[in-house]
């Protein structure tokens, strides 16, 4: 109770915004016996998207809570230097750096190992936690199976913080969890925001993708894969503009593209015809040349998501499984578990449901 206090929930945080939530506390005279660990899972308790920030903001500012300010306003440059004194607002330590310190490598390893990897940005380490709040049914005042509210909040850079991010989806369809729809929301705004910010990178670029921006010095859009803002779109295939730099490489014929076909199969191709090419010789194959009719074989896998196994796994420990594999997890029992529907391998698609049966 004492951090819930600390941190500034089921209290207005005194922002320049009228109508500001204080939130939903409990006194601690009305806790319950399971209160203490219903909070900690995020019931009976509940905060608003600035309350959320400044407590990452908190931890990305070593402990010391500070209260959060609006920009009012901009001004245009001016021929002459001015000296504008912003003077930050009441500030209090909630937690002992040391404290802060365990806390962001614990964030951070959310967003390299857990639950967050879809917020992992390119040249910038990130740290946060994903969310999943299942949100009251207004007919049967319980907490509903079908509705959540999903979160993500982070900070970037890690050593030395220069935004918080907090990305809250209400009742979002279909994906539900926190680091399946709002950690990718968090990637694109923070990549963007510290890029316009001009902040220093603190992790290496890889080496391709520095490649591609010393030659081309194209936008970063065109180099994200599979980005959910450009589903559908058509694949462009970019011509070098300095060649010449490029090391030539032997014995790797070129081909002129001139249609891309989308490939969505979902079942092997049968061969009727192979073609074998000899790998990691020191004698280059005899080339021969290409047939003027023929057909070329694809070895497809199998779409969909391939279901882990859930067998032997406690109940954290599959939810996590389910989470991390883009599915949902539907436990019956408790112990560990002992039977799933689907079967291990199988294949299904994204946000399919799991009925995984736990004994003891």
């Amino acid at each position: 109770y004492k951090y819930i206090r600390a941190f500034g929930f089921g209290q207005q945080t005194g922002i320049e915004l009228p109508g500001e939530t204080r939130g939903l506390a409990k006194p601690l005279n009305r806790w319950s016996k399971v209160s203490i660990g219903a909070i900690s899972m995020g019931q009976e308790i509940g905060i608003s998207p600035v309350q959320l920030a400044d407590m990452v903001s908190t931890i990305a500012n070593d402990g010391v809570w500070v209260a959060p300010r609006i920009v009012a306003g901009t001004t245009q440059p001016r021929s002459t230097p001015q000296l504008v004194a912003f003077q930050p607002g009441t500030q209090r330590r909630v937690l002992s750096p040391m404290t802060a310190a365990l806390m962001k490598k614990m964030m951070e390893g959310v967003v390299l190992h857990g639950t967050g990897r879809k917020a992992i940005l390119q040249g910038y380490s990130s740290a946060g936690k994903t969310g999943t709040a299942q949100k009251v049914d207004p007919g049967t005042h319980g907490y509903s199976r079908t509705n959540y509210v999903a979160s993500f909040a982070g900070f970037a850079p890690v050593n030395n913080p220069a935004i918080t991010v907090a990305v809250i989806l209400d009742s979002a369809v279909g994906l539900h969890q926190g680091g399946q729809v709002s950690a990718p929301v968090f990637q694109r705004v923070a990549q963007r925001t510290l890029a316009y910010l001009n902040v220093p990178h603190d992790v290496e670029l890889p080496a391709n993708r520095q490649l591609l921006l010393a030659a081309k010095k194209v936008k970063e859009d065109d180099l994200e894969e599979s980005s959910p803002d450009h589903l559908g779109s058509a694949l462009e295939v970019a011509e070098s503009s300095a060649p010449e730099t490029l090391p030539p490489t032997p014995n790797k014929p070129s081909a002129a593209i001139s249609q891309v076909v989308p490939a969505a199969l979902r079942e092997p191709v049968k061969p009727s015809a192979s073609v074998i090419a000899e790998k990691n010789s020191s004698t280059p194959p005899t080339q021969t040349p290409s047939p003027a009719n023929g057909t070329v074989v694809l070895d497809v896998e199998q779409g969909g998501i391939v279901v882990p196994s859930f067998l032997g796994k406690s109940v954290r420990s599959a939810i996590e499984t389910a989470q991390d594999a883009g599915l949902e997890l539907e436990a019956v029992g408790s112990g560990v578990g002992h039977d799933q529907t689907p079967s291990p391998g199988s294949h299904v698609p994204a946000g399919a449901r799991i009925l995984v049966q736990f004994g003891r």
